[in-house]
């Protein structure tokens, strides 16, 4: 009688048990019969209340009083290989049809139904339908990892994300590693456990409180020269950067790649990814760019990436995207970017303890930018708006996308990035690190897979 046990010890008693019996008379919900069977163990439970729902299988289900049926199917399960594997394969198919994703989208299912009407943000098409959703698994598959020799899979997740953050000659704060681990869900008190134990002392140092891979104690020096660094360049430009998330037909705009982490060396640019109502995304394009060439900014405030696709979602769905995406830094439109995330559900396959939305916002002299993430919406801005987005100007969006798509790609032929030029959407990655991220990523993982 154990009494009160963790999530990882939890675990470990399901996974090691020939067989889990549950007789109750009754359960509001029955997450022994759930968490069982996702664990590979075989299930008998009571055929009442909610435990019958969510076993689903008359092989599993008992009289709750009946003593000599709960004694016989005891037996069974426990001598007759055929039936106790049906029963396994049941739970391991029955259990992936829960997940607190799959709730959440039936309830947004009878919000929707009972409301009627279509939620409108600032034109952006930000309702997610329930089709739009991938049916993906709460946690990425362990085998799409490389394993660590004799560490358990959450130590595994832990020193991927570390070398994962190596290659930036970053290292990690313990709210950082959990927010980011790859690969799996833990609590923090679980990662901190399995940092301070005896599985990653070979592979893991900690000082000042960072941890990082063996012999690379000098990064977090480094590390704190950038946050100086990245907060002066934000703090030098708070005023540009407000005046882009106040611009018209903006809905959100968050900081992406090194100054997102606040990892910027002197000569580093600030990369900005903006999601921006469709109708107008060329026109926004064009007179922020010239403005910025103007201001001699062009080179400094790289507008990377502008989405204006109205369901939100991405096309490329490797971890290096999802590493991205989940590591936005918003500095307005707060919500709206939380829903891009959301409509991009496979990135939780990779970095599962992603929070959309992350309230991480910009910080400049005394901790603020007068920018905290929200929706700006001021009366100018929607009276613009409303001008602009009439049709007489719809020809004028058609021609700049026609001229200036053309000319993007005339002057990027010969660059070996990942630019796209469409419609609703401009992205600009003039040198794409995607690949070679990757692949280094993989290489170091093998490397120290065979310490």
């Amino acid at each position: 009688m154990p009494g009160y046990v963790r999530d990882s010890e939890l675990q470990a008693l399901y996974s090691a048990a020939s067989l889990c019996v549950i007789p109750s008379h009754y359960e509001g919900f029955g997450f022994p019969v759930l968490e069982a069977m996702a664990s590979g163990t075989p299930v008998l439970t009571s055929n009442v209340s909610a435990t019958k729902e969510v076993a689903a299988n008359p092989d599993m289900l008992v009289e709750p009083d009946d003593i000599d049926a709960w004694t016989a199917k005891i037996y069974q399960a426990l001598t007759d290989e055929r039936f106790r594997n049906r029963l396994i394969e049941h739970g391991r198919s029955q259990s992936q049809k829960f997940s607190w994703r799959q709730t959440a989208r039936e309830m947004i299912n009878v919000y929707e139904g009972a409301h009627q009407s279509k939620p409108k943000i600032a034109n952006l098409k930000t309702k997610v339908s329930v089709e739009n959703y991938h049916a993906l698994p709460d946690v990425v598959m362990q085998s799409e990892l490389p394993h660590f020799a004799n560490v358990s899979a959450l130590s595994n997740a832990v020193l991927c994300t570390l070398v994962y953050s190596d290659l930036f000659h970053y290292p990690l704060k313990l709210e950082e590693i959990h927010e980011g681990l790859v690969g799996y869900k833990a609590s923090i008190d679980e990662v901190k456990d399995v940092l301070q134990g005896e599985e990653l002392k070979r592979y893991v140092d900690y000082a000042n409180g960072f941890y990082f891979l063996k012999d690379v104690k000098e990064k977090i020096d480094n590390r704190k020269l950038n946050e100086q660094t990245s907060h002066k360049i934000l703090l030098k430009n708070r005023r540009l950067l407000k005046f882009i998330c106040n611009f018209p037909f903006v809905r959100a705009v968050a900081l992406s790649g090194a100054i997102a982490f606040n990892n910027c060396k002197s000569n580093d640019d600030v990369d900005l990814f903006l999601l921006i109502d469709s109708k107008r995304i060329w026109c926004v394009y064009f007179v922020l760019a010239a403005l910025l060439k103007v201001l001699r900014k062009r080179n400094l405030i790289c507008l990377n990436y502008l989405y204006g696709k109205e369901d939100l979602v991405v096309n490329e769905t490797d971890f290096y995207v999802a590493h991205q995406i989940a590591n936005l830094r918003p500095i307005s439109g707060n919500g709206v970017l939380a829903d891009f995330i959301s409509a991009n559900e496979w990135i939780l396959n990779y970095l599962p303890q992603t929070k959309p939305g992350n309230s991480n916002y910009v910080s400049g002299k005394n901790g603020q930018l007068d920018m905290n993430g929200k929706n700006v919406e001021s009366r100018s801005k929607r009276a613009l708006e409303k001008f602009l987005g009439l049709d007489m100007f719809n020809q004028i969006e058609d021609w700049v996308f026609r001229v200036y798509s053309g000319h993007i790609r005339k002057i990027t032929s010969h660059l070996n990035g990942s630019v796209v030029v469409e419609k609703d959407q401009i992205k600009l990655f003039t040198h794409d690190h995607r690949q070679r991220i990757l692949s280094k990523f993989k290489t170091r993982l093998d490397e120290i897979a065979k310490l």
